[in-house]
C-alpha cells in the first residue's frame, strides 16, 4: 500500500519514514490542499477540518489505521478565524 501527502512540507513526510519506514509521495495539490492518503483511504484532509493537522496527528492516525483501528473523526479548526488566530500566534513567538 502507498501513502501518498497531497501537499505537504518535507518535515512530515520524513517524520513518517521515520516512524513507519515508509517512503512518501509528495504531490503538488490544489491551492489550500493538504490530503494524506493511504492506498485509498483518507488520513487526514485540510478541507474537510479547515486546519492543518497539530503535530503529530497525522502519525498517531496512520498509526491506528495501520493497526487496523477505526480512525477517530477529526476536530474542525473552526474556519478561517481559526486559522488567522494560529497564524497570529505564531508570528507572535
Amino acid at each position: 500500500m502507498s501513502t501518498r501527502i497531497l501537499y505537504c512540507k518535507a518535515s512530515l513526510a520524513a517524520s513518517l519514514l521515520s516512524r513507519f519506514g515508509e517512503e512518501v509521495e509528495i504531490i503538488p495539490g490544489s491551492l489550500g490542499q493538504f490530503d494524506v492518503v493511504t492506498g485509498v483511504h483518507l488520513i487526514f484532509s485540510k478541507k474537510e477540518t479547515g486546519r492543518f493537522p497539530e503535530p503529530g496527528e497525522v502519525e498517531d492516525r496512520l498509526a491506528l489505521f495501520n493497526a487496523g483501528k477505526e480512525l477517530p473523526p477529526i476536530e474542525s479548526g473552526g474556519g478561517r478565524g481559526w486559522f488567522v488566530g494560529r497564524l497570529v500566534s505564531k508570528l507572535r513567538g
